[in-house]
This record gives C-alpha cells, sequence and structure tokens, in this order.
C-alpha cells in the first residue's frame, strides 16, 4: 500500500510540475513589467522599459529604437527613461490620458556635500556649521546662499566676483567689480578691478600710497539707469530723453574743506529750479544723486588672465604686500587689535556677463577648507588637494494624486479612476501602481505597468486541470487496483488449505521448486 501511495504521489506531482511549467511559459510569453509615462493632458498606449537580454522568450516588441516605438509622449519618455540604445515595449489595448494632477504636498528640495578622497566617498546634507575631516584638514559649512557670478561673454567685459566678510565674521553677499570702477561694498572699504596686458605690468602697477583716499561722484537718474559723473565742476550735466535739463551750479564744502552738498539745477518746460543735494542721502525714488565715499582700506586688484589677480590692500593710505588670488582663495588684512576684514576671490573673467541672484534660483555653499573659503555653485566640484567636493540640489519627488481615463475605443465607455500614492488598478489584463517615486510629478506620470496573462477563469481551469488529473491518478493506482484483487479471489475458499500448513518438505523447497 506504501509503495503504492509512493507512485501516486510522483505521478501527482509530475502531472502538477507539468501543469506549472505550461503556466510558466504562457507567462514568460506574454507576461510585461514596465513604466508607462503620460504627461498631463496627453495620452499614452505604449508601456516600455530600457531593453532586457533574458527577455528571450517573450512576444513584446524587443530591443527597438525610441523613434521605431511610436510613443504618445516621446520627449517625456526619454528624458525619464533615458536616451537608452533600444527599449523593449508593449502596447495596451486601451490609452491612459492623464486628466488632472494634484500635489499633495510640496516637499523642500535637500542640498547634498559630496566629499571624495582615496578610499572613501561622503554624502551628506550640507547644513550649516556641519564639518567634515579630510586627510588635508576639516571641511566646515559657513552658509548657504542664493548664488550670483559671472559667465563667459564676448560681449562681456573685465570682471570679477567677490566677497568680504566683516570685522565681526559674518559674510555679505558677493558683489561684481567691473574694471575701474570703484565699488564699495561695507562702509569704508572700496574695492578697484583693473586690467593689465600681463602679469609683470599687473604686479609692477601698485602704487605706493593710496590714491583713492577720498572719492565723490554725482548722477542723474534715467528710468531703470544712472548716469554718473566724476567730475565735480560747474557746468557739468545732461538732458534727459523727457527733456528735463539737469546742471551742476556750486559746491559747498565743510570747514575742513569736504565737499559736503552740491547745488543743481532743474531746468523743465515749466521753468527752472535750483536743488540742494546732500552727500549720501538716500537715492532711493531720487532724480539727483551725491555720493562721497571716504575710503579707510582700498584693495586694488589687477588682471591679466582669467580665474586670477593680484591683490593689494591699502590701510590707513598704505600699501600692505599684493598677494596673488586665484578663483576661491582668500585674503585677510589685518586691522587694529583683533580685528580683520577678509577679501575672498570667487571668480576672475577678462570677457564677463554678471548672472544676478533669483529668490528660487541656484544656490552657493560657502565651505571653509584648510586651503582656505571655497564657494561652490549647485552641479561645480572643486579639488582640495587630493580631496574633491561638491555640491549638489537633490529635489525630493512631491506626492501627487492622479486622475486618469483609459480609453478603449469602440462603444464600450472610458473608465475614468482616480490612483493616490500607493494605489493600484486593474484594467483587464494590465495592472497599474501609483508607486514610483518621480520629481516631475507635478506635471508627468510614471506609473509601474505589470501585464498578467490570462483571467480568473483561466487560472481557475488551470487549477481545475490539476484536480481533475490528480483524481484520475487516484482511480488509476487506487480504485483499479482494488477492482482487479475483487476479480482474482475465488469466491468459495472450502477445500483449500492455507500455506502454512502444508507439507515442510514443500515449505522448505519454496514455492517455485519442482518435485521429484
Amino acid at each position: 500500500m506504501i509503495r503504492l501511495l509512493l507512485k501516486w504521489i510522483a505521478a501527482l506531482l509530475y502531472v502538477l510540475f507539468i501543469v506549472f511549467l505550461v503556466g510558466l511559459v504562457v507567462f514568460r510569453t506574454h507576461g510585461f513589467e514596465g513604466v508607462l509615462i503620460v504627461a498631463q493632458g496627453r495620452s499614452e498606449h505604449w508601456v516600455a522599459r530600457p531593453h532586457e537580454k533574458d527577455s528571450l522568450f517573450s512576444f513584446a516588441y524587443r530591443s527597438l529604437p525610441a523613434e521605431l516605438i511610436g510613443f504618445d509622449n516621446p520627449r517625456a519618455v526619454l528624458n525619464l527613461l533615458g536616451k537608452e540604445e533600444s527599449f523593449d515595449a508593449e502596447p495596451l489595448p486601451f490609452s491612459l490620458h492623464l486628466e488632472k494632477t494634484e500635489v499633495l504636498e510640496k516637499r523642500t528640495d535637500t542640498y547634498i556635500l559630496e566629499v571624495t578622497y582615496p578610499g572613501k566617498q561622503l554624502r551628506l546634507e550640507a547644513d550649516i556649521g556641519l564639518t567634515v575631516e579630510i586627510p588635508e584638514g576639516v571641511l566646515k559649512v559657513q552658509a548657504q546662499e542664493p548664488w550670483a557670478g559671472l559667465v563667459r561673454g564676448s560681449e562681456g567685459r573685465p570682471m570679477a566676483a567677490i566677497a568680504f566678510q566683516d570685522t565681526e565674521g559674518n559674510w555679505h553677499p558677493q558683489v561684481f567689480a567691473s574694471a575701474d570702477e570703484s565699488l564699495h561694498p561695507l562702509p569704508g572699504v572700496m574695492a578697484l578691478l583693473r586690467r593689465f596686458p600681463d602679469e609683470s605690468a599687473a604686479r609692477s602697477a601698485f602704487p605706493e600710497k593710496n590714491e583713492f583716499d577720498r572719492e565723490m561722484r554725482w548722477g542723474i537718474r534715467e528710468g531703470g539707469r544712472i548716469h554718473w559723473f566724476n567730475s565735480l565742476a560747474p557746468g557739468t550735466g545732461l538732458t534727459r530723453s523727457d527733456g528735463v535739463e539737469f546742471t551742476l551750479v556750486d559746491s559747498i564744502a565743510s570747514r575742513r574743506g569736504e565737499t559736503t552738498h552740491l547745488v543743481v539745477e532743474k531746468k523743465t518746460g515749466a521753468g527752472s529750479s535750483r536743488e540742494k543735494i546732500p552727500a549720501n542721502r538716500p537715492s532711493e525714488g531720487q532724480d539727483i544723486l551725491f555720493e562721497r565715499h571716504d575710503n579707510d582700506i582700498v584693495f586694488l586688484m589687477h588682471a591679466w588672465s582669467d580665474g586670477r589677480a593680484w591683490v593689494a590692500p591699502y590701510v590707513s593710505g598704505k600699501k600692505q604686500p599684493e598677494t596673488l588670488l586665484r578663483e576661491g582663495g582668500s585674503l585677510d588684512v589685518r586691522l587694529d587689535g583683533q580685528r580683520k576684514l577678509c577679501l575672498r576671490m570667487d571668480h576672475v573673467l577678462l570677457n564677463a556677463v554678471p548672472v544676478p541672484e533669483f529668490k528660487d534660483g541656484v544656490k552657493a555653499l560657502v565651505l571653509e577648507t584648510p586651503k582656505g573659503v571655497l564657494r561652490l555653485r549647485e552641479g561645480m566640484s572643486r579639488p582640495v588637494q587630493e580631496t574633491r567636493v561638491a555640491y549638489r540640489r537633490q529635489p525630493q519627488p512631491p506626492p501627487v494624486r492622479y486622475t486618469l481615463r483609459a480609453v478603449f475605443g469602440g462603444e464600450e465607455p472610458p473608465l475614468e479612476f482616480t490612483l493616490q500614492p500607493q494605489d493600484k488598478i486593474r484594467i483587464g489584463d494590465w495592472q497599474f501602481f501609483h508607486d514610483r517615486e518621480n520629481v516631475h510629478a507635478a506635471t508627468i506620470a510614471v506609473l509601474s505597468a505589470r501585464h498578467t496573462p490570462g483571467t480568473a477563469a483561466l487560472y481557475g481551469a488551470l487549477i481545475l486541470l490539476g484536480l481533475s488529473s490528480a483524481g484520475m491518478l487516484f482511480a488509476r493506482f487506487v480504485m483499479r487496483k482494488k477492482a482487479f484483487r475483487a476479480t482474482q479471489e475465488p469466491e468459495n475458499l472450502e477445500g483449500w488449505e492455507r500455506v502454512s500448513k502444508m507439507t515442510p518438505d514443500i515449505l522448505g523447497r519454496g514455492d517455485d521448486t519442482e518435485s521429484g
């Protein structure tokens, strides 16, 4: 009985294996997994994935270039899947139309500091105050600020992007210095950039005494610009495009000889008037401006090529030693006591166009390194001897609710449905999952898609087939065996003797030994 049961179990396992193998072949040849990508207000009927070499036994379109697949949203698909050489794809028996997207929560982007040196790579959130030990010393995040900088342009002019740290240790926003135009980033501080043909001329052109201890200029506002005059000679002026004429008439000095006011005549069609302009009054809403700067500290920057400049500071009229500053370098100037002022050189270009900062624009990381202070723009990387640092923005995918409509064509009505994050839906043989993180989720839906061939009825039929096979095997090995035994046994056992009561001689010879 045990041998019979084992045979029946073995045969049953064999049949089930055959059924499983058939189901596996059906699934491998007809099943497909990929993504469906559709932009808001658009439709898509292709599910695709980058080509997989192990998809040999598949009826899907294999290893096709994107232009042969015929995506309804080719730009969105290629941007998110990448410009692979080929794709595996399968068409849907319907189209999915993205009706509406609704962002459920706005998430703030995170900023990452990447630190790479031999044997180690770190990715850390660039929080202010973060310190990282590297073979060369210690890195410290000082600030994150909106980026403003210089880009190279054929119509540009010599410019430097610089920043200052005041005597209290606070860094001030970056400013742009243009060639031969004085810049006043802090009270009592002036910076001036000058261009030279070569390094030798640049280094030898520093005067021994400060020639810019006091600066004065006046200007006329016209629209969004200001016309500046460096001369305070009477008669200087201009006529604006609106016909108003401005003329400098006189200047007023204090007892110490310092010019404190200007007198400017203003002529219009209605007549003329004179206005007394004080030095350094607030310029907001004023047509006439007068600036006077007493420069206690002056930085002269002499550039002859991109990326570097010789810099000489002057303190109270006295020249300090000049220093060659490259981009990312800094120069400390010692003042009275323990106070110091720091100039940081961020960028130098001989043909530069300034890019101002924007509220939600590109960010910059101010990083203190063993070599000095670095200002890293988003996406930029710089070496610190054998260590490389990079600053990157990492967008956070928002959770989004999608409203979609499946369009079947013909007389079948469309099916409209909503997918929350982590939701799924089955439409015919296809399942769609809203489970992918997507930084473009507010405008483009990316859904995981799976083609599961057959329906519940088909799988029920396979199960019924397996059970039927098991029943047939049971009838074959158990019921038929019992019936066979019943036909072989005699109905009347009278006159028969059991083997155990036969003569010892026969028992000794065995069943198949002939006598005599």
